[in-house]
């Protein structure tokens, strides 16, 4: 039995928001990748998107963030507000 506790919106939001807190340093570890990428192959669902693309989609935005610190700031102050919603609601089980 299969247990769905993200939809795909909140799932992609957790999986940027981890990606983007272990690039804080600004690297992007593959040891770090290797630990996100096996909490994402254990939530992904087949009927979201294709994550291939996604990953480009984050790794790209992450590089553009770590750039420009305020907008670093703003975007983990965005992350964390999305997801104390999202992860404090009610979960499909």
């Amino acid at each position: 039995m299969q247990v769905k506790i993200f939809d795909e919106t909140t799932l992609k939001k957790v999986i940027s928001s981890a990606i983007l807190m272990s690039s804080i340093d600004g690297e992007f570890h593959e040891k770090e990748w290797n630990v996100i990428r096996q909490f994402m192959e254990i939530h992904w669902r087949e009927e979201y998107e294709d994550f291939e693309k996604h990953e480009e989609d984050i790794k790209e935005e992450i590089k553009q963030i770590l750039n420009n610190k305020p907008q670093l700031e703003q975007r983990l102050n965005t992350i964390v507000e999305q997801l104390i919603f999202d992860l404090t609601s009610d979960q499909i089980f």
